[in-house]
């Protein structure tokens, strides 16, 4: 076959791998034959679990399969992982902390996705899929700002393709609500990790599929303070503003202080950095008085092992003085240098890392924009 052929049908393995030598037992002459010959050694419960297991994408934990393709202990999902294993159609990885990660050969996650689809689960599996990581999504997102954020950051890295597989199929089952949450929730994790373009894309892609949404807006305005502060972070500081105004109305209307006290923040940089500094002040005084009234020390202040440039705009390197964010006694020994000295955030990627996704493109080498993961 000429390659130029070869290259137009690499996109199912199974078909092209189809041929062998003919005086090879059936199993060994062909790809797909060899995977066949491993299924039918398998249980119909294991058979079940191994097409379940083909909605993840770059690879599962055992919590993961078992809270998703086997949420009511029939399977025994354990004892079917081991089984995979013995007869090849798992691999076993270590993940973050050492967890094992079970992952497949693009092959066989191929062949498996045939499975789940003959099954007609499909559709209830991938449902079940990108619920559970909206709610690991969740539980990361306060840790993400506290002492546990290196480790959860790791964890997420190590399921972005999970987290990009669970967007892209709320998307494309026009699961508006659904999409603007785990997107929202997201965010920061994106902008510490230096994904900005394929965030962005996610963003607007979430804010555009749930526009017509009126009874989440919480949900939407959490999106739009995102998807601002990104836009920020790559000079679209027009958009921006559009954005974190947009957010920051929702979230007045809705009485949700917290999140009005981000969007405010947020929204005051990009004042800032457009040179507008009277407009800037008085939304850094009410985000201030917001997070200090909630008790938010990651919002509302630091302590002198945490240094935190909240006017940092990674391209520009610009300061916001302290005077324009309404705190007062930075004049007062030196209390305001480390304000205004050359600092990144602790734990602070977001200010080094996007520096390096200026110079060199985004850090983890994927192209950009809302993809449905094509991971195993």
């Amino acid at each position: 076959m000429p390659p130029q052929k070869m290259l137009e049908r690499l996109s199912n393995h199974l078909k092209l791998l189809k041929g062998g030598a003919r005086d090879l037992p059936t199993r060994q002459q062909t790809l797909r034959g060899a995977i066949d010959w491993s299924y039918e050694l398998l249980e119909e419960d294991e058979k079940t679990l191994f097409g379940r297991l083909s909605v993840f994408s770059g690879g599962r934990t055992l919590e993961a399969i078992e809270e998703i393709c086997d949420p009511e202990g029939d399977l025994e999902a354990l004892d079917g992982v081991e089984s995979l294993l013995e007869k090849s159609l798992l691999r076993q990885e270590e993940g973050p902390n050492g967890e094992p990660r079970y992952v497949m050969l693009e092959t066989v996650h191929e062949y498996a996705r045939e499975k789940l689809e003959q099954s007609g689960e499909a559709e209830v599996m991938r449902g079940a899929h990108a619920e559970y990581f909206l709610a690991l999504a969740k539980d990361a997102e306060p840790a993400l700002k506290g002492p546990e954020q290196l480790e959860w950051l790791e964890r997420l890295e190590a399921e972005h393709d999970n987290l990009r597989a669970a967007l892209g199929w709320a998307l494309e089952s026009k699961e508006g609500e659904l999409a603007l949450r785990l997107a929202g929730t997201l965010w920061w994790f994106w902008f510490v990790h230096g994904h900005l373009r394929e965030s962005r894309a996610w963003l607007e892609a979430a804010l555009a599929e749930g526009a017509a949404l009126s009874s989440a807006p919480k949900v939407r305005a959490k999106a739009l303070t995102g998807a601002g502060r990104l836009a920020l972070e790559v000079g679209e500081l027009e958009r921006a503003r559009a954005l974190l105004e947009e957010g920051v109305q929702l979230f007045r209307e809705a009485g949700d202080e917290a999140g009005l006290a981000e969007a405010l923040d947020n929204l005051a940089i990009a004042a800032a950095f457009s040179g507008e500094l009277e407009k800037a002040k008085p939304l850094f005084e009410e985000s201030l008085a917001l997070y200090r009234e909630a008790g938010d020390g990651w919002g509302g202040g630091r302590g002198p092992q945490q240094p935190r440039e909240r006017g940092e705009n990674p391209g520009q390197r610009r300061r916001i003085p302290g005077a324009v964010r309404g705190e007062p006694g930075d004049q007062e020994e030196g209390r305001g240098q480390a304000r205004d000295r050359d600092v990144a955030p602790q734990h602070g990627s977001c200010v080094g890392r996007s520096e390096r996704v200026r110079a060199g493109g985004e850090t983890d080498g994927r192209q950009p924009g809302p993809v449905s993961g094509t991971g195993r």
